[in-house]
């Protein structure tokens, strides 16, 4: 590698494993510069999923990007907003937030803090989340539909708007 800084200085060949179109100003970047999208790996030593509690309804998966979400409010708006719709709802808390901190669940709804999203994700019919690249190049992959929501948060603003104008996904916009 030429220089020391290696995360900024480019390379005669430079790979991205995410979608071009989901870079911010991803149209800048040079010829050297190749976006390989994201391909989500084999993983057996994640077990496999089952949907059995859905009773065949519909999906919804409900995944927020850790690094923001560190309480469960995020988890509670959309219980809130999807409770009454005849689907299956599955709430990928992770570990950082009890269960017993969302209260008492709707019928329809699971909570999962371990299964990585892409074991769940091909049974999915729509996602629900914020709109991190991982995430979003997972189910754009497994063909699912997003609902994205910022909650609030100004720096994810660009890529819930990028991911509605290119028709990836609808920015849900949080209204106070």
């Amino acid at each position: 590698m030429s220089g020391v800084n290696f995360l900024f200085d480019g390379e005669r060949l430079n790979l991205f494993f995410f979608p071009k179109a989901l870079q911010p100003l991803g149209d800048v970047f040079g010829e050297d510069y190749v976006f390989a999208a994201r391909c989500p790996a084999e993983r057996p030593c994640d077990g496999e999923w089952s949907n059995k509690k859905a009773d065949g309804r519909p999906i919804v998966l409900v995944s927020a990007l850790t690094c923001y979400v560190r309480g469960p409010d995020y988890f509670k708006m959309c219980i809130e907003g999807l409770k009454n719709f005849p689907w299956h709802i599955i709430l990928l808390i992770g570990d950082s937030i009890d269960p017993a901190a969302l209260g008492p669940l709707p019928p329809n709804c699971e909570v999962d803090q371990r299964m990585p999203l892409v074991k769940i994700l091909p049974h999915v019919s729509l996602l629900v989340c914020m709109g991190g690249i991982i995430t979003t190049s997972e189910a754009m992959y497994y063909g699912v539909p997003l609902l994205v929501t910022s909650h609030g948060f100004k720096e994810l603003e660009f890529q819930a708007d990028n991911l509605d104008a290119l028709g990836i996904g609808i920015h849900q916009k949080r209204t106070p």
